[in-house]
């Protein structure tokens, strides 16, 4: 699993008072609510760092203190900056991480539309040259083209894919013959639509599949248990873009792959969720001491947090996925597993979709002791805790904890073993997913 880093670096400096303003940046106010009330411009830099590394500054100026933000383009590593002219007449600007803490030094002066001077470490002994040039401000949220879909046999709704496109790289989870199926695909050259790839049967048996995903003529082809081409329409039933957005979470800047929703709580829901986490991280950081000032120049540009979504239900009324949070800070992987009713514009449990005092956990490990499952796992490894469930197109999903050396084992328990118990009148069967 991939886990993109992009961190906020704050560096940022001001040029000659006749050069255009920028609005206010939103992270910027949030880390200064203040002082941003009483401003008297603002101004954006690009540049390097010692020739070679890319960053990023943004500044404002009230009447003699500039603040502003800086970061390291390759890591998105955060700071700020605060500080005036020195007697003799340099810009001195202290570098303060997400801890609070002084880390090093920005000094320089404003030629025209840049910024020339060095950044220094928090001894004052090592420097390097810092070269930066005014730049219009630019969105940190960006649609990069990501996606999930879900489709569904038209005349065999057994048939069901759920699709994911994630940075170029295209995988089918499908539902095929009773069996519950993975592939890995790729675009045909000169074929907009059209992806190939293969996939291993239940019994070991390497298959080639062939996915079209033309909204106007939706199929996949593969062979069958004798070798027989067949071939399947498809309906494309619904799709959920996903959208890079970048954080400013305690005056950190971490990026997050995430759903793009149209609802009024959805976003502020999801933002909460990554504060109380970035809040933890930070308390950890403390704990350990693990201060910026102990790391290495270098070490800087790797520190940082992203968040990637795993969905595993996608439908117009009705998500479901977990959030991956990965802080380099506490080498920490954590997960958010959700169930969100889009319609209602809440995020609902899964406790609310069966009868009161139904111990949810007792069910699972009923199930998975009684074998009732689609076998994405080796017999023996049942005994494991599975922790997060969600719900998905084909049942309910369920994980163990994620592990950096053994990964992650996943066990999908059909729709129908898990329908019957549930309320009558829950989302699920309102909704028809499992029908």
């Amino acid at each position: 699993m991939r886990f993109p880093t992009i961190f906020l670096f704050a560096f940022f400096i001001i040029c000659s008072a006749d050069a255009q303003d920028i609005p206010l940046r939103e992270d910027f106010v949030k880390a200064f609510p203040v002082f941003s009330t009483n401003i008297s411009w603002s101004k954006l830099y690009h540049g390097y760092l010692d020739g070679d590394t890319e960053v990023e500054m943004y500044l404002a100026k009230d009447q003699k203190e500039y603040k502003g933000l800086y970061r390291y383009i390759s890591s998105g590593l955060t700071f700020h900056l605060e500080g005036s002219y020195d007697q003799d007449g340099l810009l001195y600007l202290k570098e303060i991480d997400s801890l609070f803490r002084v880390t090093g030094y920005m000094v320089g002066d404003f030629e025209k539309e840049k910024f020339e001077g060095e950044w220094r470490d928090y001894a004052q002994i090592h420097s390097l040259p810092v070269n930066v040039s005014e730049q219009l401000d630019t969105t940190y949220e960006q649609n990069t083209n990501n996606w999930y879909m879900y489709l569904s046999g038209i005349r065999y709704p057994e048939i069901r894919f759920l699709v994911e496109k994630k940075h170029e790289n295209v995988s089918a989870f499908f539902h095929f013959g009773g069996d519950l199926l993975e592939a890995s695909l790729s675009l045909i050259p000169g074929r907009k639509n059209l992806y190939t790839g293969t996939y291993s049967n239940l019994n070991d048996e390497t298959k080639e599949i062939f996915l079209s995903l033309n909204p106007e003529l939706a199929y996949f082809e593969t062979t069958d248990s004798l070798d027989r081409k067949v071939s399947f329409r498809l309906n494309s039933e619904a799709i959920l873009p996903l959208a890079t957005k970048d954080f400013t979470v305690y005056t950190t800047r971490m990026t997050a792959l995430t759903p793009t929703v149209q609802t009024k709580n959805f976003n502020l829901w999801l933002a909460t969720k990554i504060a109380y986490w970035w809040e933890d991280q930070l308390s950890r950081a403390k704990l350990y001491n693990t201060h910026m000032e102990d790391f290495s120049h270098s070490e800087r540009f790797i520190k940082g947090a992203n968040i990637d979504v795993i969905m595993d239900l996608v439908t117009t009324s009705l998500i479901s996925g977990r959030f991956i949070l990965q802080s380099s800070f506490t080498d920490t992987i954590h997960e958010i597993p959700f169930i969100y009713h889009i319609s209602k514009d809440k995020e609902v449990s899964l406790a609310e979709l069966y009868p009161k005092k139904t111990d949810i956990e007792l069910i699972i490990q009923h199930i998975i002791s009684g074998r009732i499952v689609y076998q994405k796992i080796p017999s023996d490894e049942v005994s494991k805790p599975y922790v997060f469930p969600t719900l998905s197109h084909f049942g309910l999903s369920i994980r163990t904890a994620f592990d950096p050396i053994d990964g992650q084992d996943l066990m999908i328990i059909n729709s129908r073993d898990v329908l019957p118990m549930m309320n009558k009148s829950n989302i699920i069967k309102k909704s028809g997913i499992w029908q």
